[in-house]
C-alpha cells in the first residue's frame, strides 16, 4: 500500500527482534511473536480505501489459508493462548 513504507519497516523490526531474542534467551526463555494477516480493522479499511461490501472480494482474491480474513477476536485468542 502506498505510503505505508513505516508500518511495513516496523513489522519486518518486530519479527526480527523476535528471531534474535528467540536465539539469546533461548531455550530458558521461549519467545513468541503475533504476525497478524489482514484484519479489517478501521485503520486498515481507511488505508486501503475499503468498504465492508468488498470484504468478499478481498478474501477471494488474497486466497488465504483460513479460507477468511482475521479478526481481533483471533488475535486476542493468540495472545491468550501464549
Amino acid at each position: 500500500i502506498p505510503g505505508s513504507g513505516h508500518y511495513g519497516a516496523a513489522k519486518a523490526g518486530v519479527n526480527m527482534l523476535t528471531r534474535v531474542f528467540a536465539q539469546e534467551l533461548g531455550p530458558r526463555i521461549r519467545v513468541n511473536c503475533i504476525m497478524p494477516g489482514a484484519v479489517p480493522t478501521e485503520i486498515m479499511m481507511k488505508a486501503m480505501k475499503l468498504s465492508d461490501a468488498d470484504l468478499p472480494r478481498l478474501e477471494k482474491m488474497l486466497r488465504l489459508p483460513a479460507g477468511r480474513l482475521g479478526t481481533p477476536q483471533d488475535l486476542g485468542a493468540a495472545t491468550l493462548y501464549l
